[in-house]
């Protein structure tokens, strides 16, 4: 006995599935990011706080679509620092999972990256979409 997989009730259920989420937004020559695509970092992507030798990601998470949700805690940050002059470091890990502060200790100038994933998923679903934004910043301290 076939099954009923070649129906087209049995198709149009599954599309139906596939389409309740738009994590799968892509169009034709649209990268491959679904529906995290309006996720960004805000002009001009890394702040310094008001506690000195404090920075932020000024990242901003948007999951578009019906049914896809993002949060914060899911977002990746990844830095990295490339002294200019004196003696600047970051402290403890540049790896942060849901915190976008990181700390450099120490003084002078200094070139500080953030490479950003913005996970998005379709409700109820571990299935994520990853979207990457950087932002490259010069700061003195």
């Amino acid at each position: 006995m076939l099954d009923k997989r070649n129906e087209p009730d049995w198709a149009d259920m599954r599309n139906n599935r596939t389409n309740r989420c738009d994590c799968d937004c892509n169009g034709v020559g649209q990268p491959n990011e679904g529906c995290c695509r309006g996720s960004n970092l805000r002009p001009p992507g890394i702040r310094r706080t008001s506690t000195r030798g404090v920075y932020f990601a000024d990242a901003d998470l948007r999951c578009s679509g019906v049914f896809c949700e993002g949060f914060d805690q899911d977002t990746i940050y990844e830095w990295s620092l490339i002294s200019i002059s004196g003696n600047p470091r970051i402290v403890g890990d540049s790896r942060k999972v849901g915190n976008d502060r990181v700390e450099v200790a120490g003084s002078g100038e200094f070139e500080l990256d953030v490479r950003v994933t913005f996970r998005c998923r379709a409700e109820n679903e571990t299935d994520t979409v990853d979207c990457v934004r950087t932002a490259i910043r010069e700061f003195k301290q």
